[in-house]
């Protein structure tokens, strides 16, 4: 953006505006990605497939405290490891595309009486998601793609462990 206003030959104060617009809409993103990201993890607690003390929710406010404040550490982790803003936005990318992959997959199983919108909409979805993450830069794939491998190796060790 500051390119952009460089070329129409935009003043200082101009920077100012976009930057703090641009600050107040990342921290808007991350905070509804914090939200939702706690919740899901509540969810999984309460499922057995996360430990047991995630589910715990707060009394006062209403709200999974304790997973927030492990998605908020493991953001906060992210920040300061990333040797660029740019490598934490493209994780978040990757996981944000990855989740809507899947919504758009189980999108694809509805039966007649609760499908909203036509399957060609889910497709369209689903190689849009696969399209954008391909475009990612490749360590960004590899970091994704290895943490998606850890999920799947650490969901084996749940089920292996409730079957005994």
């Amino acid at each position: 953006f500051i390119a952009a206003l460089d070329l129409v030959g935009a003043g200082g104060a101009w920077r100012v505006v976009v930057t703090i617009g641009a600050a107040a809409a990342a921290a808007g993103a991350l905070l509804a990605l914090v939200a939702g990201v706690s919740r899901t993890m509540l969810g999984m607690a309460r499922a057995g497939d996360l430990p047991r003390p995630l589910a715990h929710v707060n009394q006062r406010f209403s709200v999974p405290q304790r997973a927030e404040i492990v998605v908020a550490i493991a953001v906060m982790a992210l920040v300061l490891l990333a040797s660029d803003v740019l490598v934490a936005i493209t994780a978040s990318s990757f996981g944000v595309l990855l989740y809507y992959a899947v919504a758009n997959l189980a999108a694809l199983t509805q039966s007649g009486e609760y499908r909203l919108f036509p399957r060609a909409l889910q497709f369209v979805g689903l190689i849009g998601c696969v399209l954008l993450v391909a475009a990612l830069p490749g360590s960004t794939l590899v970091a994704g793609l290895g943490l998606v491998a850890a999920g799947f190796v650490y969901r084996g060790i749940v089920l292996a462990v409730r079957r005994g």
